[in-house]
């Protein structure tokens, strides 16, 4: 995860088209912007809107699509 010029490892415990639960990302809060690197090559962006403790979601701007890798990958976990 990168967050304001820095990076943070994170889990991603669940992924929806409208966005993510993440873990161990510390130091956010709602309205924070931030970037997922779930992939070589594949970034997602979006808006942190709840964190509690080491938790928080955050929301996509626009809604991944169905088939999207991303979501089929979290479902096989």
């Amino acid at each position: 995860m990168h967050f304001e010029g820095r990076a943070q490892s994170i889990i991603v415990r669940d992924v929806s088209r409208g966005g993510m639960k993440i873990e161990f990302a510390y130091g956010l809060a709602p309205g924070d912007k931030i970037e997922i690197e779930v992939a070589p090559y594949r970034k997602l962006v979006g808006t942190v809107v709840w964190s509690v403790a080491a938790f928080c979601g955050m929301e996509f701007p626009t809604l991944l699509d169905e088939e999207d890798p991303v979501i089929a990958a979290c479902k096989r976990h």
